[in-house]
């Protein structure tokens, strides 16, 4: 974290060979494109069972931001509200249709500038994708640090209770960890550039995550396998 990315490339495996389907795809490539500015430089098309694989190159323009140097005593910082993503998925599947409420889902926002903003001050970060606690698992695992976690702190979507939204997948929001004495210079700059920064929490010492001072388990998220 703490890039900016430059191009992509495209692997695309599928049975379909009708016009309509490739220029839908092909749109759907453009506003990825258009959004982060950046162009398709290569990549693969074959018949075969549908597959798609997109790898984004890109430049470190700050400190790169790793999963494994928070320290104890770091606070552990949210950049958005959980959920959306859920309330999402349950939107779309109820309706069909992409609106408000399931762009979420559909068409989430990779925080590109938020990473390269956070990256000067914060000591490890990662985005939320399988489930905010899963996610925070593998901070704590490859930081060697547990975390104590606030729920009255944790912003969440109001449609959904507090154990959906610390579960379920497809945020893309990102945890991550300030030591202590950069936490105010970079509220600063957060606020002047008006991103949110919720602070949940701090890495301790007890490999364990806690939730208002209950142990709580991180493997309730998504399973790849």
């Amino acid at each position: 974290m703490g890039s900016h990315p430059l191009a992509f490339q495209l692997s695309l495996s599928t049975k379909e060979n009708s016009p309509k389907f490739f220029f839908s795809f092909k749109k759907g490539l453009q506003d990825f494109a258009n959004d982060y500015k950046i162009g398709l430089t290569g990549g693969d098309l074959v018949k075969g069972q549908y597959q798609i694989s997109v790898t984004v190159f890109g430049k470190q323009v700050s400190k790169t931001l790793l999963r494994n140097n928070s320290r104890v005593g770091d606070i552990v910082c949210l950049s958005g509200q959980l959920g959306n993503g859920l309330l999402g998925m349950q939107n779309f599947k109820k309706h069909n249709r992409k609106n408000k409420i399931s762009s979420a889902y559909l068409k989430p926002k990779a925080l590109i500038d938020y990473g390269k903003t956070i990256a000067e001050f914060a000591s490890s970060a990662i985005d939320i994708s399988d489930g905010f606690l899963q996610d925070l698992g593998h901070l704590s695992k490859a930081s060697n640090v547990g975390f104590e976690l606030s729920s009255s702190s944790i912003p969440y979507n109001s449609n959904l209770s507090l154990n959906q939204c610390l579960n379920c997948g497809d945020d893309y929001q990102l945890i991550f960890t300030v030591p202590k004495k950069n936490i105010q210079a970079l509220a600063v700059k957060m606020k002047k550039k008006k991103f949110e920064m919720y602070q949940v929490g701090t890495s301790i010492k007890t490999k364990k995550i806690y939730l208002d001072g209950k142990i709580t388990s991180s493997n309730k998220g998504y399973k790849h396998f």
